[in-house]
């Protein structure tokens, strides 16, 4: 599925600090959604919220520092294809 990605957040007078701070304002089905829409600063406002979290739970559970990084980036990848598929009832760091 190919998604037509936006570098602006409407209104195109808001600068790109401007946005970064109100997707952290946003709950994650928000950031989701404004993904979906195809503002591309809300996938990397998810990357950093969770990637930190993520590569401590997979280094944990796997051992290997180069393997758990390799499987959160996999983790990304797989969120950024499937994220149509994300029910924003449920919380997203479980998803």
């Amino acid at each position: 599925v190919k998604k037509k990605l936006r570098h602006d957040m409407d209104p195109p007078s808001v600068s790109a600090g401007d946005k970064r701070k109100m997707l952290r304002t946003q709950e994650d089905g928000g950031v989701v959604q404004l993904f979906l829409d195809g503002h591309e600063h809300a996938f990397e406002e998810l990357v950093n919220r969770y990637s930190v979290r993520l590569l401590n739970f997979v280094y944990r559970t796997v051992g290997d520092l180069e393997r758990s990084q390799d499987l959160v980036q996999e983790t990304f990848v797989r969120v950024y294809r499937h994220a149509h598929r994300f029910d924003q009832t449920k919380k997203f760091f479980t998803w």
